[in-house]
């Protein structure tokens, strides 16, 4: 089956069907979301007996690949597991600050010390620089020295 392109579109085909899709098995199986209500999550009293609010079998895998069940925030034990869910979430998520700001201490701590030994590179640069002026000078001076020297004797 082709795809539709740009090409295609200007031959005056059209696209391929749903149907022809996902018997190419090109697309992924709609997940249908059911909202589990409180009478679905508690036990139920009828006539005198208590029944299991759900259903009390496990859905096959094909079955299951269709349907997610959300379980009713009223009840007690998926309360507990969103909150732990959302605890789970905040571990990563102070975990990542946390590294996060472990790197940029370590990037700061990188970055001062390139800022130090350029610092005294320009530093110990300056100095040569001083050096061989004084040098310079001294020598000029010590030459003016001796010719004044030579003079008077």
């Amino acid at each position: 089956m082709s795809v539709l392109t740009t090409k295609n579109r200007h031959n005056g085909m059209s696209p391929p069907r749903k149907s022809m899709i996902q018997q190419c098995g090109e697309s992924k199986p709609k997940v249908t979301k059911v909202f589990w209500s409180e009478a679905q999550t508690l036990n139920q009293n009828q006539l005198g007996m208590t029944f299991p609010g759900a259903p009390p079998c496990t859905p096959t895998p094909e079955v299951a690949r269709h349907y997610e069940y959300v379980a009713s925030m009223t009840d007690i034990r998926a309360q507990r597991a969103l909150r732990a869910h959302l605890d789970a979430i905040d571990v990563i998520q102070k975990r990542k600050a946390e590294r996060d700001k472990e790197m940029k201490r370590k990037r700061e701590k990188t970055y001062q010390k390139t800022l130090q030994i350029e610092t005294k590179k320009k530093q110990r640069s300056q100095i040569y620089a001083l050096n061989k002026l004084m040098t310079e000078m001294e020598h000029k001076l010590f030459t003016e020295f001796c010719k004044q020297k030579t003079e008077t004797t």
